[in-house]
């Protein structure tokens, strides 16, 4: 009350339908007609989903009404039939949930896009740059502060939604919550009853481990995992470690997602490609990226997770570590191309896994590499591609050739590192790494001479990854400092987008016009010259 004017604030939403029906059912009395005499029975339901039932026996319908004034004197039947004690307790359970209530709606235009994602893709209704930058800009602790929310509470309510999702999911089989979780979450709108509210609790479920998870900065168990532990127990389990619980389902998983001293089990495209041959379902990526070693591949998967805030795999984008441009290319050899013409150069040792995984599932190649021993025109003229039987050059729509698709701008450089970093940025880290000091000089020096970070100094090839790692974390943070846009306008970014942009437009075929759509594109790209 200010000033002799009321202030009244009233919201609907969909995370309520939890307290209602703790009061729908908490309020009704079932009763069984079956046998000699008339039963009825009425539940207890308290927030933390702890619940009980009591019931009592009558003859006929006009014993009911006194029956029921007498059960209610006694013992322990107060609790389940009492309907103004049931109120009283449900009021202060209430204001536990109201709590709730403000978290989920403070943290849902953050992090509930998350859990609309079907098919890897992450679906934002309107400008998504805002949600990016918004993303980047949530602070959880804030949150918590201000709501008195604590890490513990949010894990609680992450194992209650999470058991409601499977009681209302009808999960019998462990991996089926694992296909519901890769559907697309729109779909349930063509769900009623029961169905369609589990898909509600597990986006619920979904959106919470995201929220725990990046506060961590770890991961935690799966829905599917956490039936049999307790709330507090979920922050505390290293699922890594999980092997040495043998009882416990990420056991089985790591051992059925496991190769080697390889677990894909965190890797979402391996483990729905696992689950799709399981199901007799199919999933492929849209784009497969070929890039020319280990600082690529791990620079970019990186690059995707602090810049667009997902998976790269999530998007249907898989990256290939082809070992080096030698390797990518075989030796020269003499042949004729289906036009009876002799084919100009080298033929890649990847023709026909790209030329296979083109024609028949739609797996757009892209080249990803640094412009040594004229990458660009090999990739022009020797890496022939076969497509409803005949042959193109790889469409320059899907490479990226430091230092000739970015034109040597900003930066001029034939490598990952001098294309997209400065002098003064890549000697600042070079300095930190190696145990020397290198000056901006230095790197000037070289570039000038149109040469690689290689040529700095030599020790620099045992440590790629972790400059270019290092190099990346610190234009990171330069934008979290400045919150300048221009950062993400060098040319690893304009790469990133490319990839998306493609990965976007080939559509997952769901029927054959949707196939036939993907095929004409990419004949459209390939005639290109």
């Amino acid at each position: 009350m200010e000033h002799e004017k009321q202030k009244i604030v009233s919201f609907y939403s969909s995370f309520q339908i939890y307290w209602l029906e703790i009061l729908k059912k908490s309020f009704s009395i079932t009763l069984n007609f079956a046998g000699d005499e008339i039963k009825a029975i009425s539940q207890f339901i308290l927030l933390d989903n702890r619940q009980g039932n009591g019931s009592f026996s009558f003859q006929t319908m006009n014993d009911f009404a006194k029956k029921l004034e007498e059960i209610t004197k006694k013992e322990p039947f107060q609790d389940f039939f009492d309907l103004e004690n049931k109120k009283k307790i449900l009021k202060e359970n209430y204001q536990e949930f109201n709590k709730v209530l403000k978290f989920l709606l403070s943290v849902q235009s953050v992090y509930f896009p998350y859990t609309k994602s079907g098919g890897g893709t992450i679906q934002i209704s309107g400008d998504d740059k805002k949600w990016h930058e918004m993303k980047r800009n949530f602070k959880l602790n804030s949150v918590l502060e201000k709501l008195d929310f604590k890490i513990e509470d949010i894990a609680k309510w992450y194992k209650i939604f999470s058991d409601e999702a499977q009681k209302r999911l009808g999960i019998k089989r462990d991996d089926w919550i694992q296909l519901w979780k890769n559907i697309a979450w729109n779909e349930k709108d063509k769900l009623e009853g029961d169905t369609r509210l589990g898909i509600d609790y597990l986006q619920w479920a979904v959106m919470l481990k995201r929220i725990i998870e990046e506060d961590l900065q770890k991961e935690i168990l799966d829905i599917d995992e956490i039936s049999n532990i307790a709330p507090d127990d979920i922050l505390k389990f290293e699922p890594k470690k999980m092997d040495q619980y043998g009882v416990l389902l990420r056991a089985t998983r790591n051992k059925r997602y496991s190769d080697q001293d390889k677990n894909y089990y965190h890797d979402r495209y391996k483990r729905s490609f696992y689950l799709a041959n399981d199901f007799g379902l199919d999933y492929q990526p849209r784009v497969m990226v070929f890039v020319e070693g280990k600082t690529e591949e791990t620079i970019f998967s990186e690059i995707f997770e602090q810049y667009k805030n997902v998976k790269a795999e999530n998007l249907g984008i898989e990256f290939v570590d082809i070992g080096g441009i030698s390797k990518f290319f075989g030796q020269k050899i003499s042949i004729k191309d289906s036009n009876g013409k002799y084919k100009k150069g080298f033929i890649s040792n990847f023709n026909h896994l790209i030329s296979y995984n083109l024609n028949k599932w739609q797996i757009i190649p892209f080249f990803i590499g640094d412009n040594e021993n004229d990458i660009n025109h090999l990739l022009q003229n020797g890496a022939s591609i076969s497509f409803n039987q005949n042959d193109y050059s790889l469409s320059k729509n899907w490479q990226y050739i430091w230092g000739v698709t970015n034109d040597n701008k900003p930066f001029q450089g034939k490598d990952f590192e001098m294309a997209n970093f400065n002098d003064n940025e890549i000697a600042t880290v070079l300095s930190g790494i190696l145990p020397k000091q290198i000056k901006s000089t230095d790197v000037k020096t070289q570039r000038d001479q149109n040469k690689g970070i290689k040529q700095i100094d030599a020790q620099v090839e045992n440590c790629k990854v972790c400059v270019a790692k290092k190099l990346i974390a610190n234009l990171f943070d330069e934008y979290d400092k400045t919150q300048d846009e221009t950062i993400f306008e060098r040319p690893i970014f304009k790469a990133v987008d490319k990839i998306i942009t493609l990965a976007n437009r080939n559509h997952p075929p769901v029927d054959r016009e949707i196939e036939l759509k993907n095929k004409e594109y990419i004949e459209t790209e390939l005639k290109k010259e």
